[in-house]
């Protein structure tokens, strides 16, 4: 039994004839493992066949750049690159306009706006104004008014980036699989080159004592 399995081993189910010349085969057995092998492949090769299409979503989509990150230079530079022929893809975890009109520039000044105002308010009878009586600051006011030209910041620029030619705009979080190969969740990107645009976040500080009290920082804040 042991030599007949090793032979069916060495000829991959072809059993040579009492009769045959050293090293001959006969034709494979219909029933044979390695009859049986090439069935189940041309069974998989069959147009349509679940395991024909299996493994395809893995293929990456090749691109002429990537851009990771829609902060400050992010959408500028992949505009500038669609414009100039390139095909172009440009990644967003998770809010358009990144750190800058979510959570730094924008918003802060919008606040210190209001700020402003108030102050000036506050402060009109060195102007030679009077007013009727004290004022008021109301925080969710200021709060709705600062949200709003920050949803008008995002959305004006996913509408430019959605809105530009041979750009594809992907929202999710990007990581390298390799040095020219991104994954955005089952999608695979591939690029000669790639930028990172990623954005920031407030470090706190090793203060001794910050953490027995509550403390704001440029994202809570907001």
């Amino acid at each position: 039994l042991e030599r007949k399995l090793h032979t069916l081993a060495q000829t991959g189910g072809f059993v040579p004839a009492a009769t045959d010349p050293p090293g001959a085969r006969r034709s494979p057995d219909p029933s044979g493992p390695s009859a049986r092998l090439a069935s189940k492949r041309s069974e998989v090769a069959e147009p349509g066949h679940p395991a024909a299409t299996e493994g395809r979503s893995a293929l990456a989509q090749s691109y002429d750049a990537i851009v990771i990150g829609t902060g400050q230079a992010g959408p500028p530079l992949a505009v500038r690159l669609a414009g100039a022929g390139r095909k172009t893809a440009i990644i967003e975890r998770k809010h358009f306009g990144g750190t800058c009109v979510n959570n730094g520039c924008i918003p802060t000044k919008t606040l210190i706006a209001s700020a402003r105002a108030a102050w000036v308010a506050r402060n009109a009878d060195r102007y030679g104004v009077t007013l009727g009586g004290p004022v008021r600051v109301e925080m969710p006011k200021v709060r709705a008014r600062k949200n709003e030209v920050v949803r008008q910041s995002t959305s004006g620029i996913e509408s430019w980036l959605r809105g530009t030619s041979n750009i594809t705009v992907l929202e999710g979080q990007a990581r390298f699989e390799s040095a020219e190969v991104v994954c955005v969740g089952e999608r695979r990107l591939t690029a000669p080159q790639i930028f990172i645009n990623t954005g920031g976040r407030p470090a706190v500080p090793a203060f001794a004592g910050l953490a027995d009290v509550d403390y704001l920082t440029s994202t809570s804040v907001m």
